[in-house]
């Protein structure tokens, strides 16, 4: 069984709380007392008492195997980011790909990149924009707030990387996969 480690004292100690589901963790977001936690096997936990309890939040239609990322919009309202470029929705798991941002009204090049990268929109976007790895782990996290981005990726060594955009408004999405050349 997988394990979540716990600390109430900023992270003097840490108490073990078992997990309902065995699973390779890859990232954790609270908001208040609600948090979840995403990993391998198609999981995601929910817990709505600070952590110290979790359970298996539904997963019916998540066809995929890692669930890389997880960001709240509110304590009501989470996204997780997938391997295969899904953005799912907390509450009743659906994909959001409809909402997704128009792939004609954004513009990510050069691809493949070396140590720099821009995105374009065709209207000014606010925004967070987290950029994994293949395995999921997050390498950065920047927050937009123009038309036009240029992201400085030179310490980054990791050959496939994602972008995932959600707007603060929670209602553009999209994720891009970009090969980086080092």
């Amino acid at each position: 069984q997988s394990l979540i480690m716990h600390s109430t004292n900023g992270g003097i100690n840490w108490d073990t709380i078992p997990s309902p589901v065995v699973t390779n963790f890859r990232d954790v977001c609270f908001m208040d007392s609600i948090g979840y936690a995403v990993g391998t096997h198609r999981t995601i936990l929910k817990s709505t008492d600070y952590g110290f309890t979790w359970s298996v939040e539904e997963n019916d239609s998540i066809n995929f195997d890692w669930v890389n990322a997880v960001t709240m919009a509110n304590p009501s309202v989470a996204y997780a980011c997938t391997n295969s470029g899904a953005i799912y929705r907390t509450g009743i798991i659906t994909s959001t790909k409809e909402n997704f941002t128009k792939e004609e009204s954004i513009h990510v090049f050069p691809n493949p990149c070396t140590d720099h990268l821009t995105i374009d929109f065709r209207e000014t976007k606010n925004g967070t924009l987290k950029i994994f790895n293949n395995q999921g782990l997050q390498l950065k996290s920047i927050h937009l707030n123009a038309n036009s981005f240029n992201i400085d990726l030179s310490g980054i060594n990791s050959t496939l990387i994602y972008l995932c955009f959600i707007s603060d408004d929670l209602q553009e999405h999209f994720t891009k996969k970009v090969i980086k050349v080092n």
